[in-house]
């Protein structure tokens, strides 16, 4: 058992005391299991690319004088590891999650708005500072449940505050979420009878595409039963809140197992809110070109057959209508597959695959005459070889920029030129040359708008940038539509 992820790290005695009585809690019931440490593995990298969560979230969390300080403090430690476990990362128009985060009781007191976090790793620092606001808050013993739903739409979903309003066929792109952790007794009761406050807010709420799940908590106060035994309260407002939905509700009160729960809760928001591009399946004809010359070092070589590989099959995961052929070059061309050698994509996915991951690699002599490359594209790959006339040629080109002798870079400028005025896309992924010259100059004029890779993670591929170059390649080739949906 690992205690110190029980614990808030506390600053103050008060803070100190009830981060300790927060542990005691969770201890107290056998059921209830240690709230782990954060996945490893590669930040922001889902289990299938292009399945991770579009999300923006807000937690509602209930200080209450109902709700004890140790329940609250477990309510924010419950959302911490489900931020961990929810699928989210860097896409091209910004991260996948937004989260914010608001108190709620006789009023609602901010933490943090939508766009106060633009990772993971942000999200759950603003996440820690929870218990000393939750500290400082002076509050009264009401449980203004209306309020709180009610600034979901009024200010936590605004484009002011973060909230992202792209629609795709009628639904948005980052659908709006709110999670209650709350004991589900709105005080004074009158605001939660039907028709009444909560009732036209949950509605307003509704019609602003808000979704709503509930986390309960502990009520600390008691009422006795048909029996006359002395019994918790339990929550009044829960089915309301969740529209009646059984799978928007989860339950951490005591005896429950805390960590079922998150992963309950997380597997529903991956599974419920994945992400949709606007592009429902990518179709795309991708010739893969590899520079196998002595100024590529073996260590780069297996990372861009990494590369192609990877990026080849999340495409193919992600239902993309993808053809593929290779060629690697240095002073010739020399094409390693066509487009058909491999008969139908459904049935030879594994052969494609394999004939990527085990590409002749070696050079043929020290010299990268890429110009013949261009040509090797336009000769044997565009329109030959079950190269599709309605679909569109990419080359994904993994290069160094530097043509030998150099005095041949016009000419390697002006073949690149004339294939996208082929109409093909350059997707250029940067790679090292080990006698620290620089290719600059090839890459601006090669790759095709918006299409030099690395985006943002480095200047060239590496092993500790290969999986997000990898995310950045899938997320370019997947905006290619099929013709039935443009």
């Amino acid at each position: 058992m690992f205690l110190p992820s029980l614990f808030v790290v506390s600053w103050s005695s008060k803070r100190m005391k009830a981060s300790l009585l927060l542990g005691i809690v969770l201890l107290a019931s056998q059921e209830v299991h240690v709230l782990s440490q954060p996945p490893g593995g590669i930040e922001g990298l889902p289990d299938v690319i292009g399945q991770e969560a579009c999300l923006d979230l807000v937690f509602m969390f209930d200080i209450s004088c109902s709700v004890s300080e140790a329940n609250q403090l477990k309510a924010v430690e419950f959302s911490k590891r489900l931020i961990e476990e929810i699928r989210m990362r860097e896409k091209p128009e910004g991260f996948s999650v937004k989260l914010a985060a608001a108190l709620f009781e006789g009023d609602v007191n901010n933490a943090f708005y939508l766009n106060a976090a633009n990772s993971r790793a942000e999200m759950l620092e603003l996440l820690d500072t929870l218990p000393e606001l939750i500290e400082s808050t002076s509050i009264q013993c009401d449980t203004m449940t209306q309020e709180g739903v009610k600034a979901l739409y009024e200010t936590y979903f605004t484009e002011a505050n973060g909230d992202r309003k792209q629609l795709y066929r009628d639904q948005e792109l980052y659908q709006n979420v709110a999670i209650f952790f709350t004991d589900a007794r709105t005080h004074p009761r009158k605001y939660a009878l039907d028709g009444r406050a909560l009732d036209k807010y949950l509605k307003r709420a509704a019609e602003a595409r808000i979704t709503n799940y509930v986390v309960l908590l502990d009520n600390n106060r008691t009422e006795e039963d048909a029996n006359g035994n002395e019994v918790t309260k339990p929550p009044l407002d829960h089915l309301k809140i969740t529209d009646n939905e059984p799978k928007r509700l989860f339950d951490i009160r005591t005896g429950k197992d805390v960590e079922a729960e998150v992963t309950k809760l997380a597997k529903t928001l991956n599974e419920e809110y994945v992400c949709q591009t606007s592009v429902d399946r990518a179709c795309a004809d991708i010739t893969f070109a590899f520079d196998v010359s002595c100024s590529i070092d073996k260590d780069i070589k297996e990372l861009y057959r990494y590369v192609a590989s990877q990026t080849y099959n999340e495409l193919i995961n992600s239902a993309g209508d993808i053809l593929v052929s290779a060629i690697v070059f240095d002073v010739t061309s020399r094409s390693q597959f066509y487009f058909d050698t491999y008969g139908n994509r459904e049935v030879n996915i594994s052969k494609i695959d394999n004939a990527l991951r085990n590409l002749a690699l070696e050079e043929v002599k020290c010299r990268t005459i890429t110009e013949k490359l261009f040509d090797e594209v336009n000769r044997k790959h565009l329109g030959k070889h079950g190269d599709r006339d309605d679909i569109q040629n990419i080359l994904v080109l993994f290069y160094d920029g530097m043509t030998s002798p150099l005095r041949r870079r016009k000419e390697t400028i002006a073949k690149a030129l004339e294939l996208k005025k082929n109409g093909v896309d350059i997707h250029l992924v940067r790679l090292e040359n080990n006698r620290g010259k620089d290719g600059d100059e090839e890459f601006q004029e090669i790759a095709s708008p918006d299409r030099l890779f690395p985006l943002e993670s480095g200047n060239a591929l590496t092993d500790e940038n290969k999986d997000a170059v990898v995310l950045e390649l899938f997320d370019k080739l997947r905006l290619y539509a099929c013709e039935d949906q443009v």
